[in-house]
Formats: structure tokens, C-alpha cells, sequence
């Protein structure tokens, strides 16, 4: 803990010396992501300093709530050197979605909490027992004794309530209560962000969720369970990206189910792979098979190939994974799905894997 708080200070020391800085974050934007960019930025412009924000992508409409995120730019948009790039929520480079950080800055400073962070920046704060990124960014706020007002702590309180599920991970501690307790201090509402994120779902949203779940998939008497979300559908429905948001936690809801996976087909050929266990499966592991990563009891990894043999692939290895690691009396069945290469062994991957990880 005496390292974490030194690189504290050398980081609130390197924000005092910049004279303009960026902050960015991951693809595919949630409201960890989104919270913690917009509190971070609203802090330091409150007490006076140039800071701009930009993302890969575009602020999810569920989170437009959130004050700044308006102003949050494109990352394509950004033309200019800063001092200093601040990159929260991301356990690598390719995270942010791009692959060269250097056109932004030559200083980069990296916070996250996810366990496959591979300490990409000059700085790198990572505590990976923290519930999320806000919790490390509200930390960092009091150190360099930023301001916090009813914006800031609307944002923080945001990403710390999405990140835990509404305060029900494991990594949902005293720490976090009192955390939660400090920002409705400063004016957060609990009921109006939980109503904002919870209760405004988009019809399309529904819709997916209904058609996903309506053919989903059990292993072993209901330990494993996955489903999936093909292209076809998407445009059935006229669905975006965001529409599939928030699936693959009512499938690991469903009692008896240990392990959730939802595979979800992007227009890019390419499948993006959300992992969810529910006690004592660490899917984290299952997610490094394929070049991705993030918590244990929540991680994913985007896969490029033929969507069937992705699910054949992902579903037999974490099947024979979960045989050999833990214990094999949940382990009943046979129910592995064949792959439709040829010749192909149960488990194994011949589809290419596109390094990006966390989710």
C-alpha cells in the first residue's frame, strides 16, 4: 500500500507539471469507463487546468446522463501532442482502441483495477482489489486535493455502482459503502442514477435481451450456460451495439448456473466473448485463452472467425477447463459442443486471436 500511495504523488506531481492533458479510456464504453472520464476531467478543470477527453467510441445513450460526457470527443478527432495522456479503465494499449499511444502524448499515465493490466504507461497505477476504476479516481481526487462537487460525485458514483452490479461483487467492501456514503454527501442520488441505469432500458434493448435468452444453452445439468448474439438478429431487430448491453448478467442470474457466455457477432467479423462466473470460477483464466482478460468472476476477449466455430472453440475449452481445475463432481455431462472443422480436437483454437483484452 506505501508503493500505491508514492505513485500517487508522483502521479499528482506529473498532473501539476502538465500544461494540457488527455484522458481516454476503453472501447466499448460502460459506466466505470464513462464515470470515471468524466470525473476525473470535471475535477482538474475545476480547479483550472486544460484538460480534454475523447474515446474510440461513442458515449453509450444510457450514459448520456452523466455530466461532461457530452463533451467527451472522438478519439479520431484528437490532432494534437498533450503534455500528458491519462488512460483509465484499460488493461492495454490495444483497450483504448488504437494501437500506438505516442501520437497523444510521450507521458502516459495508466489507472486501472483489472488483473491482466500489462503496465503499459511511465505510470502505472493498478489496484486490481478495487471494485473499479471510480474507486481509484476518487482516491486520486482527495491526494491531489481536487474539488468535488455534485457533478463529479454523480459520475463517480455511477461507474462504482455499475462496476459492482449494484454493490453485489465480491470486491464490494467497507471501502466501497464508504465510499458511496462520501459521494451522496456531495450530492449523488442513488435513486435517480440506479433509475437512469437500471430502469431505462431501450425497447430494442428488451427485445434482444428477450430473444437471447429465449435460446440459450446448458452444459452439466445448468452449471455452464451460454447464448449467443448473431447479426441477423441485430438487424432483425435494427439494433445497435448498445442494445446487447447488460444480457450476460441475467444469464449467470439463473439459479444453478455457475459460468455465463455470451457471444456477440460484430458486423467486423469479428465476436466479442462476455464471461461471467458466479462464486468460485475464475473465468479470467478462460478469457487469457483467447487473448482476453478482466476480473474473475467477470471478464471477456474479442475473437476474429466463423462465429459457430468460436462457440464450438470457447464452449469445449472452458467444459474441459472447468473439469480440470475444479470440482469434478459439477462436471456431469458430455455436452460439448463439436466443432464444424474437421478434424478438429474438442477445445482447441483455430480461429485468430485479435489481442483485446478486459472488458
Amino acid at each position: 500500500m506505501q508503493e500505491k500511495e508514492l505513485i500517487k504523488k508522483q502521479i499528482v506531481k506529473k498532473i501539476k507539471a502538465a500544461g494540457d492533458i488527455l484522458i481516454t479510456s476503453h472501447i466499448m464504453p460502460d459506466g466505470d469507463n464513462i464515470g470515471s472520464v468524466c470525473a476525473l476531467t470535471g475535477a482538474l478543470r475545476l480547479c483550472g487546468y486544460k484538460v480534454d477527453c475523447a474515446l474510440f467510441d461513442a458515449v453509450p445513450e444510457i450514459l448520456s446522463f452523466l455530466p461532461g460526457s457530452a463533451e467527451i470527443k472522438k478519439l479520431s478527432d484528437i490532432d494534437k501532442k498533450y503534455d500528458l495522456l491519462i488512460v483509465l479503465d484499460s488493461s492495454s494499449v490495444e483497450r483504448t482502441g488504437v494501437q500506438d499511444l505516442s501520437k497523444y502524448s510521450n507521458f502516459v499515465i495508466n489507472i486501472d483495477h483489472h488483473v491482466c493490466n500489462d503496465n503499459f504507461g511511465n505510470i502505472n497505477l493498478v489496484h486490481t482489489n478495487y471494485s473499479s476504476t471510480t474507486q481509484i479516481v476518487f482516491e486520486l481526487i482527495k491526494k491531489a486535493r481536487l474539488k468535488l462537487n455534485h457533478d463529479i460525485a454523480t459520475c463517480l458514483y455511477c461507474g462504482l455502482m455499475t462496476d459492482t452490479v449494484g454493490f453485489q461483487t465480491s470486491n464490494t467492501d467497507e471501502n466501497v459503502f464508504k465510499m458511496a456514503a462520501a459521494l451522496v454527501k456531495f450530492g449523488a442520488n442513488p435513486n435517480y442514477i440506479s433509475r437512469e441505469m437500471f430502469q431505462n432500458k431501450s425497447m430494442k434493448n428488451i427485445i434482444m435481451i428477450g430473444k437471447t435468452l429465449s435460446a440459450l444453452n446448458f452444459i452439466d445439468n445448468g452449471l455452464i450456460c451460454w447464448g449467443k448474439v448473431d447479426q441477423k438478429t441485430i438487424k432483425e431487430v435494427g439494433a445497435l451495439p448498445t442494445d446487447c448491453f447488460g444480457i450476460v448478467n441475467q444469464m449467470v442470474s439463473i439459479k444453478g448456473v455457475e459460468v455465463a457466455i455470451l457471444f456477440n457477432e460484430r458486423a467486423d467479423g469479428k465476436t466479442v466473448v462476455d464471461f461471467r462466473s458466479k462464486s468460485f470460477i475464475d473465468v479470467n483464466k478462460i478469457a487469457n485463452a483467447f487473448g482476453g482478460g478482466g476480473h474473475l468472476r467477470a471478464s471477456g476477449a474479442t475473437i476474429e472467425g466463423e462465429l459457430n466455430d468460436i462457440i464450438a472453440a470457447v464452449v469445449n475449452f472452458a467444459v474441459e477447463h472447468i473439469k480440470n481445475n475444479y470440482q469434478s463432481c459439477f462436471m456431469k455431462g458430455t455436452n460439448a459442443v463439436e466443432p464444424h472443422c474437421s478434424g478438429q480436437q474438442k477445445g482447441s483454437k483455430t480461429n485468430t486471436v485479435v489481442k483485446s483484452v478486459g472488458i
